[in-house]
């Protein structure tokens, strides 16, 4: 009998990462389908859901502390999960799922969800210090991008601790994440533009990385030693 038999022709994902999948995919599905049932149009759909979600510096930076609008910091997380194309969705998608098998492999679904949600916290709260400086826009964060970074920074770690246990050189770890900047750097040079929201992904990035430390198996336990 052949053993392979036996196998799932569909790699095995955690729950957590099915979970994180789905809260991803169904705005996007809720956009297409209320298009073509004939209610408000998708993109309507979308503005209005951007409207609802985004991340907006002006409700931490403008006035006292006790002006805070507290009521519309669910939008610190929800930012997260609705994108400004179904494009920007699909990026997302593919790194939370491909990124989140690697990671769920070693990592407890607690710890997957944290370095999720962490990172989106970590890249809105950095993109806002960075919009409070003199001279910059205080544009809206919308996409999961922030979050997704953060499941790349997870990976990096992996691979920078596997490297570093192998010998070997543990900058390779950082190539993928080199790879997306230059990769970013080049349309920012060929735009004339650098998106601002760009803060807030490598923010997303190093808030992943970092979290790793506490989260993995026994991160917790090594800090205290340290």
């Amino acid at each position: 009998m052949n053993p392979f038999h036996s196998e799932s022709p569909v790699n095995p994902l955690p729950a957590v990462i099915w979970v994180l999948a789905a809260a991803l995919a169904l705005p996007e599905l809720a956009f297409l389908l209320g298009g073509s049932l004939g209610g408000n149009s998708a993109e309507a759909m979308r503005i209005n859901a951007i409207q609802l979600t985004a991340w907006i510096p002006d409700l931490a930076l403008h006035g006292p502390l006790s002006a805070l609008h507290f009521e519309q910091f669910y939008r610190l997380l929800a930012y997260s999960f609705v994108s400004a194309s179904g494009m920007g969705t699909l990026f997302v998608l593919a790194f939370t799922l491909a990124l989140g098998k690697a990671v769920g492999s070693v990592f407890s679904q607690w710890a997957v969800a944290a370095i999720f949600i962490g990172s989106a916290l970590g890249g809105a709260l950095v993109y806002t210090l960075f919009a409070a400086l003199p001279g910059q826009p205080r544009l809206a964060l919308i996409g999961g991008y922030p979050a997704a970074y953060g499941m790349i920074g997870a990976f990096t770690w992996l691979l920078w601790m596997r490297l570093r246990a192998g010998g070997d050189n543990p900058a390779r770890a950082f190539l993928l994440i080199g790879t997306l900047i230059l990769f970013q750097l080049a349309f920012a040079i060929l735009y004339r533009s650098l998106p601002s929201d760009l803060v807030a992904e490598f923010a997303g990035f190093a808030t992943g990385f970092f979290l790793s430390f506490l989260v993995a198996p026994g991160g917790w336990k090594r800090l205290r030693h340290r």
